[in-house]
C-alpha cells in the first residue's frame, strides 16, 4: 500500500511505501497531509476535481444573476446621478460569490439530481441558488462571529462596516429567492 503526501491544494508531493516516515506532528507543522491508500487518494483527488468542474459550470449562472440586479424595471430605476452608489452596492453584493467557495452543497445537489435520473441542466438554477445561499449565510455568520477573514480576504464587515455588510448579505438573500422562484 502506498502513502501519498499531498499539499493543501490536493497536489501529490511524494508517493512512498514508508507509512511511518513522518509523525503526525511533522505533518501538521509542514501543512501537508498523508492519504494512506490508492483508493483514498483516488476518491479525494477525484472529488476535488468534481467540485472544481461543477464550480466552473455554475459560476456563469451565478455571475449573470448577480449582474442582472442592475436591470431594474424602468419604474424602479434610480436617477443616473446615483449610479456610483448602485455600482458600489453591487460590488459588495458580489464580493463573496466572486471569492468562490468549495461549492460542496450545490455539487451534492447536482450529483443527487443526476443519480435520480434528472438532467443536470434542470437543477442548475437551484444549485446556483444554493451556493448564493451559502454566501449570504457566511456573510451574516462572519458578522455574528466577528470573523476577520473569509476565503483569503477580509470579511465584508471588516472592510465596509456591519451595516453595509448586512445589506450585501440581504441582497444575496433576495437574489437566492429570485433564482428559486424560477423553478415555478
Amino acid at each position: 500500500e502506498f502513502v501519498y503526501e499531498i499539499d493543501l491544494k490536493g497536489n501529490v508531493i511524494k508517493k512512498s511505501e514508508d507509512v511511518n516516515s513522518k509523525t503526525y506532528t511533522d505533518i501538521e507543522k509542514s501543512k501537508k497531509h498523508f492519504v494512506t491508500s490508492d483508493n483514498e487518494y483516488f476518491l479525494k483527488n477525484n472529488f476535488s476535481n468534481t467540485l472544481k468542474k461543477y464550480q466552473e459550470w455554475l459560476w456563469p449562472t451565478i455571475e449573470k444573476e448577480i449582474m442582472s440586479t442592475k436591470d431594474y424595471p424602468s419604474y424602479c430605476r434610480l436617477n443616473t446621478k446615483y449610479q456610483k452608489e448602485v455600482d458600489f452596492h453591487l460590488d459588495m453584493v458580489s464580493d463573496y460569490p466572486k471569492r468562490k467557495g468549495k461549492y460542496l452543497r450545490p455539487t451534492l445537489l447536482l450529483l443527487t439530481a443526476e443519480a435520480m435520473g434528472a438532467k443536470k441542466s434542470l437543477a442548475r438554477e437551484t444549485a446556483a441558488a444554493m451556493q448564493i445561499s451559502e454566501d449570504w449565510i457566511l456573510n451574516h455568520d462572519d458578522i455574528e462571529d466577528d470573523s476577520p477573514d473569509r476565503r483569503g480576504a477580509k470579511c465584508l464587515h471588516k472592510i465596509y462596516g456591519i451595516e453595509l455588510a448586512l445589506n450585501a448579505g440581504d441582497g444575496l438573500h433576495v437574489i437566492m429567492w429570485r433564482m428559486l422562484l424560477k423553478n415555478f
